[in-house]
């Protein structure tokens, strides 16, 4: 991919209208493609265009769009990097300032949330077919990697607490995603303000969602018990739905060969239809059985406790369980957009009465005292994003002091008072 000045990239992702006065180095057209698609990117409604709408916007034929880019996927990876890159100038512009490195990091996430809203990063691992796939999660992993190391200079200049900062960095590069996103269904139609957001967002990386009255000391001796989710009722249908799974985690959906997957468990390719009539039926069957799971989270987590904090933290251990060994036994979140129209409202009906139960726990939480005073609202997408990562420590039994529990429960400040 040919380098993108960053006259262009503004051109693409901030000010366009302030920016058409500059001389752009790049071919015009291909610079008025990139913004066109970058902002039907910005309307969940339009956000999966084609390129003959893209075209048709522009008043060209789609044709000519062939000859800049290599397909829609091309398209899309072209402005992935870009904001990539965006992403890199601006926490290279928080860094600039003489501030902890803490301070610094919460300038940047204020900075990112005010850029225009996309779908295009939490899109390129679901829908991108490789390499274009490959290459999208290359570019998105090299700012995670420079996220990683700013942390690893806050934990060195005292600022900033957390021990494994490659974990605390995917989530937030996730974070970022999520609510540049603004697909957020229990976020539309309340009215927040991207600094309304942002402000949310940077008290709960500043602080984690623990009152002062609660320590990770204390909270660290719950041992997470034994978790067996049920197994499909049909014989041989687990087997089938996990290597069905890992497929569709692996290679996204047009990726996924289903004759690939019969031959990997020595069945035929009839014999795996007759779970599912189509490689969409076969994926919202791998899906119904990650939903089956998630029901069986809630009930579990409900008989062992009906503290709101504990419940949540049991909620979120065995969300991460089923997902401790990547690609993991259940159907990524991101992996439902693949699905027809009628099946995707489906499950996605089904997760979000889970996300629902998550928020119920946190205005518990905080009406007991033991969570802080937040916007459950602003708050309960960033759980949901902590129930999709794996688990990556040894033993399981001492699950919550991973990474990302110690995110939950602390936060990355060393500000809070310890015992």
């Amino acid at each position: 991919m040919e380098y993108l000045s960053s006259a262009v990239i503004n051109f693409i992702l901030k000010d366009s209208d302030f920016v058409k006065s500059f001389e752009l180095k790049d071919d015009s057209t291909r610079a008025r493609i990139l913004a066109m698609a970058a902002r039907l990117s910005e309307r969940p409604a339009t956000s999966r265009f084609t390129l003959e709408q893209l075209a048709d916007r522009l008043g060209l034929h789609y044709t000519a769009i062939y000859h800049y880019f290599d397909g829609k996927d091309d398209l899309e990876l072209t402005l992935i990097e870009a904001i990539c890159e965006r992403r890199n100038h601006l926490l290279q512009e928080a860094q600039s300032k003489a501030l902890p490195a803490l301070d610094q990091l919460a300038e940047f996430i204020a900075l990112e949330l005010n850029e225009p809203p996309t779908d295009v990063p939490v899109r390129s691992t679901a829908l991108l077919r490789d390499p274009f796939r490959r290459q999208a999660n290359l570019a998105l992993r090299e700012f995670r990697n420079r996220i990683a190391e700013h942390l690893r200079r806050g934990v060195s200049d005292g600022s900033i607490n957390t021990p494994v900062p490659e974990v605390v960095a995917e989530l937030i590069s996730r974070i970022l995603n999520r609510y540049r996103n603004r697909g957020e269904s229990l976020l539309s139609g309340h009215g927040y303000s991207p600094g309304r957001i942002a402000d949310e967002i940077i008290r709960v990386i500043r602080h984690g969602i623990l009152s002062e009255s609660f320590q990770f000391e204390e909270v660290r001796r719950l041992v997470p018990r034994p978790f067996s989710a049920a197994a499909p009722s049909e014989k041989g249908l687990d087997r089938v739905v996990t290597a069905l799974t890992v497929e569709f985690n692996r290679r996204g959906y047009h990726g996924t060969s289903i004759p690939q997957v019969a031959r990997s468990i020595g069945v035929s390719k009839t014999s795996l239809y007759k779970y599912g009539a189509s490689k969409e039926q076969l994926l919202y069957l791998c899906a119904r059985h990650a939903m089956d799971l998630i029901a069986q989270v809630r009930q579990v987590a409900r008989m062992l406790t009906d503290d709101p904090l504990e419940g949540l933290l049991y909620n979120l251990y065995y969300a991460r369980y089923l997902r401790s060994w990547f690609p993991g036994p259940t159907l990524m979140p991101w992996q439902f957009r693949s699905l027809a129209r009628e099946h995707e409202m489906v499950i996605w009906d089904i997760h979000n009465q889970w996300r629902i139960d998550l928020m119920v726990l946190i205005e518990r939480g905080i009406s007991l005292g033991e969570l802080r005073s937040l916007e459950p609202r602003l708050v309960m997408p960033m759980m949901n994003l902590c129930s999709d990562l794996p688990i990556r420590c040894e033993p399981v039994e001492d699950g919550w002091r991973d990474g990302v529990a110690q995110f939950i429960l602390c936060g990355i400040a060393t500000e809070r008072k310890r015992r």
